[in-house]
C-alpha cells in the first residue's frame, strides 16, 4: 500500500508540473501588440488567430471589427502568451485590401519587428488568395482560399518572447502550494480511505431507490430544466449562424420556403427591425471582453416587428439546408409570427420548438433502445449537444434523428420472439430519409441496417426489401437535395464555394472537379485526411464535449478529459448479460462510424476547400456527435457489470457536474 501511495503522489506531482508548465506557456510572457497597417478595400472585419502549441484555431483567436476601413491602423494584443504561429484574417467587402507593414512590439518595446515590403511585394488579400510568409525570408507565396497572411515554422526567429517575472512567481507559488495539499493528502490517505469504504458499505441503503428510476424519466427531467434554462441564459445570436439561421427559419414559418437571388447573392426578405434587433449581438464573437446585460435583452422585447417594411438579406449558408432542419423552429415560430410579435419572441420561439422536437426524439430514443440506455441518457445531454439544440442550430433536429434512428436499429438488433414487420422497415427508412434531407453527410447511418442478423426476418426477401428501400431513400434524398441546391444556387454566379455570390471572385472551389480529383487520387485524398486529423484531432475532441457560443467558449482541459472518462466508463458498464454484440457486428458499426467521419470531410471538402487543397478546413467536432452511439458502441460487453443503482448514480453525478460547469463557463463568457 505505501508504494501505490507513492507512486500515486509521483504522478500527481508529474501532472501539476505538466499543469505548470503549460500555464507559463500560455500565460507567463510579455504582452505582445500587433499593428497592421491596410489600405485599400473595404474591410469588414480583422481577425487574429494564434497558436500557442495546438494549431491555428478559433479558440484562441482576438479580433478587430471595423465598419469600414479605408486606409486604416488595426491592432491586436495577444495577452502574456509565447506561440508559434499566427495568422491574421482580413474579410473584405467588395474588394482587395492591401497591406503595408506589420510590427510586433513587447509591453516594455524591448523587442519590436517591423515587416515592411518593397515596391512590387506589397501583398493584396481578397477571398481567392491567402498569403504566407516564409519564416526564414519573409517571401510571400500563396497558400489557400480563405484570406490570411501566416507565419508559420519558427516565428521565435522574429520575434524574441519576453518572460513575465512577475506572472511567473505567482504561478510559481500556486504550483507549490497545489503541491502542499498533494503531500498532506497523501499522509491523511488511509482515513480518507476508511471513509470511502463506509460510504460504499451504506450503498445499500438507498441504492435500491436508483435501481427503480428510469433513464427515460432522467433525461426527460434534466433535458427540460437544462435546456430551458440554456435557452435563456445563451444570449441571442451566440451559436455559429444563429443570424442567418434566424433569417432563414422566419421565412419558413411564413411559408417562404424557397430562398430567392438578389444582385448575385442569395437570401430572402425579412422585417427591418430584424437588423435593429441583431446589431447589439454582432460583435459578441470571439470577443470575450464583450459581455451582454440582462437589460440589454430586455429592452429589447420593445423593438416592433413591423413585418410590411422589409428588406432583402444575404444568408446563403443557412440557405443551402432544405427546410427540414429548420421545421421544428419554424412551427413554434409561425404562432407569434401570426400576431406580429417583436423579433425576440419570435427568436426564443424558434430556440423552444428546437430543443421540443430535439427532447421527444431523444426521450424515444432511450424509450425503445434494449441497450446503452444510460449511454443514449449522457451523450444527448453533453454540453455540445443540448447547447446546439437550445439554440435555432438544425443539428438539434439532425442529432435527434440519428440518435433515434441508431435506437431502432438496435431495437431490431435485439428482437425477441418476433420478426422484423413491414412497420419496422417503413419506420427506419422514413426516418433515414429525413436525416438525409436535414444533413447529406449522415445517410451513411443507414448502413446500421447491416449489423440486424438474417434471423430477425421471416424471409430473405423481406431482408432485401429494407436493404434496397435503404439504398432508394438514400438516393432519393440526395436527388432532391440536387435539385433544391441546382434550383437555389443557379440563380446566382457561384464562383467561391457556398458563401462568396458576388461578381468578379475568380474561381476557385468547384465541387466536381474536387470529387473527380478525389476519386483519382485516393491516395491523396487519404493523406489530407490524415494531415487534417493530425493538426485539428484535439479542436475536434474539444468542440465533440463543448465549445460554446461561436466556437469560441471552450472548457477547461480537465473538465473534456473527465467528459470522455466518463462516456467511456458508462459505455463499459452499461452492459447486459443478455444482449451482446458479435464480432462481425462491432466491425460494421467501427466501419460506419469511420464512414461518417469520412462523409463530413468529404463534402466539406468537396464545398469549401480549394481545388487541390492539402487541409480541410472548416470542420467541427459537433460534426461528429450524430456517430457518439457508434464510437460508443464498440465498448459494448458482457462482462463489466456495475452494481445495481451504482451506474444510474454515476450518472447522476455527472450530469450535475456537467449542468453546473456548463452555466458558469457561460456566465463567465457572457455576463460576468
Amino acid at each position: 500500500m505505501k508504494l501505490i501511495r507513492k507512486c500515486l503522489v509521483i504522478l500527481a506531482m508529474a501532472a501539476i508540473a505538466g499543469y505548470g508548465f503549460f500555464e507559463f506557456r500560455t500565460s507567463c510572457y510579455q504582452n505582445t501588440s500587433i499593428t497592421l497597417y491596410s489600405s485599400g478595400g473595404q474591410p469588414d472585419m480583422f481577425r487574429l488567430f494564434y497558436n500557442p502549441g495546438f494549431g491555428i484555431n478559433e479558440r484562441e483567436s482576438v479580433n478587430f471589427f471595423k465598419d469600414s476601413i479605408n486606409t486604416g491602423k488595426i491592432e491586436f494584443e495577444i495577452p502574456g502568451s509565447w506561440f508559434r504561429q499566427l495568422r491574421i484574417d482580413p474579410g473584405s467587402k467588395s474588394s482587395k485590401v492591401r497591406v503595408d507593414s506589420i510590427t510586433f512590439c513587447h509591453d516594455n518595446h524591448r523587442t519590436c519587428l517591423a515587416v515592411e515590403y518593397p515596391s512590387g511585394n506589397v501583398p493584396t488579400l481578397n477571398s481567392d488568395i491567402g498569403l504566407l510568409f516564409d519564416d526564414n525570408e519573409l517571401i510571400v507565396r500563396p497558400t489557400r482560399s480563405d484570406s490570411h497572411i501566416g507565419f508559420t515554422q519558427n516565428i521565435r526567429q522574429f520575434i524574441d518572447f519576453q518572460v513575465d517575472w512577475a506572472k511567473t512567481f505567482f504561478l510559481v507559488i500556486k504550483i507549490l502550494l497545489v503541491f502542499a495539499v498533494v503531500i498532506v493528502l497523501s499522509y491523511f490517505s488511509y482515513e480518507i480511505r476508511n471513509r470511502v469504504i463506509a460510504l460504499f458499505l451504506n450503498l445499500p441503503h438507498w441504492l435500491p431507490f436508483l435501481t427503480c428510476i428510469k433513464p427515460q424519466k432522467v433525461f426527460i427531467y434534466a433535458a427540460v430544466v437544462w435546456g430551458l434554462i440554456l435557452v435563456f441564459v445563451t444570449p441571442p445570436f451566440q451559436s455559429p449562424d444563429e443570424f442567418f439561421h434566424f433569417f432563414r427559419i422566419y421565412q419558413i414559418s411564413r411559408l417562404k420556403i424557397l430562398p430567392f437571388a438578389n444582385e448575385n447573392m442569395i437570401g430572402g426578405n425579412v422585417p427591418e427591425s430584424f437588423f435593429q434587433f441583431t446589431s447589439g449581438y454582432q460583435k459578441i464573437p470571439f470577443n470575450p471582453e464583450n459581455k451582454v446585460s440582462v437589460k440589454k435583452i430586455l429592452n429589447d422585447f420593445d423593438i416592433p416587428l413591423h413585418p410590411e417594411n422589409t428588406i432583402f438579406t444575404f444568408h446563403s449558408n443557412s440557405c443551402q439546408y432544405t427546410p427540414v432542419p429548420y421545421t421544428p423552429q419554424a412551427l413554434l415560430m409561425a404562432l407569434p409570427v401570426q400576431f406580429n410579435a417583436p423579433p425576440l419572441l419570435l427568436f426564443y420561439s424558434g430556440r423552444l420548438g428546437n430543443l421540443l422536437f430535439w427532447i421527444i426524439l431523444v426521450y424515444l430514443a432511450i424509450s425503445i433502445t434494449p441497450v446503452f440506455k444510460w449511454v443514449f441518457v449522457m451523450l444527448p445531454l453533453m454540453p455540445m449537444s443540448i447547447f446546439q439544440a437550445s439554440t435555432l442550430s438544425p443539428d438539434g433536429l439532425t442529432n435527434g434523428l440519428s440518435f433515434l434512428l441508431i435506437a431502432y436499429v438496435l431495437k431490431l438488433v435485439f428482437v425477441e420472439n418476433r420478426k422484423i414487420t413491414v412497420a419496422n422497415i417503413a419506420m427506419m427508412l422514413t426516418m433515414a430519409f429525413f436525416l438525409s434531407l436535414s444533413k447529406t453527410a449522415y445517410f451513411v447511418l443507414i448502413a446500421s441496417i447491416l449489423i440486424i442478423p438474417l434471423s430477425g426476418f421471416s424471409s430473405k426477401g423481406r431482408w432485401f426489401v429494407l436493404f434496397s428501400g435503404s439504398l432508394a431513400v438514400v438516393v432519393a434524398a440526395m436527388v432532391i437535395n440536387h435539385i433544391y441546391l441546382q434550383h437555389v444556387f443557379g440563380q446566382v454566379d457561384v464562383t467561391n464555394g457556398l458563401y462568396a455570390f458576388n461578381k468578379g471572385y475568380p474561381q476557385d472551389v468547384h465541387p466536381e472537379k474536387q470529387l473527380l480529383l478525389m476519386f483519382q487520387d485516393l491516395p491523396g485524398f487519404i493523406t489530407v485526411v490524415v494531415g487534417t486529423f493530425g493538426q485539428f484531432w484535439k479542436a475536434y475532441a474539444v468542440g465533440w464535449v463543448g465549445n460554446l457560443g461561436w466556437h469560441d467558449t471552450p472548457f477547461p482541459p480537465v473538465f473534456v478529459s473527465w467528459a470522455y472518462l466518463a462516456m467511456i466508463i458508462t459505455a463499459l458498464f452499461d452492459s447486459s448479460a443478455v444482449f451482446g454484440f458479435r464480432v462481425w457486428q462491432k466491425i460494421i458499426i467501427s466501419c460506419i462510424a469511420a464512414g461518417v467521419i469520412l462523409s463530413v470531410l468529404t463534402i466539406i471538402y468537396a464545398t469549401w476547400a480549394p481545388l487541390g487543397s492539402k487541409i480541410i478546413y472548416g470542420i467541427q467536432g459537433r460534426y461528429f456527435i450524430p456517430a457518439g452511439p457508434l464510437f460508443l458502441l464498440m465498448l459494448h460487453n458482457r462482462k463489466l457489470h456495475a452494481l445495481p443503482g451504482l451506474l444510474s448514480a454515476f450518472v447522476l453525478l455527472n450530469i450535475v457536474v456537467f449542468f453546473s460547469v456548463t452555466i458558469g463557463v457561460l456566465l463567465l463568457r457572457y455576463y460576468l
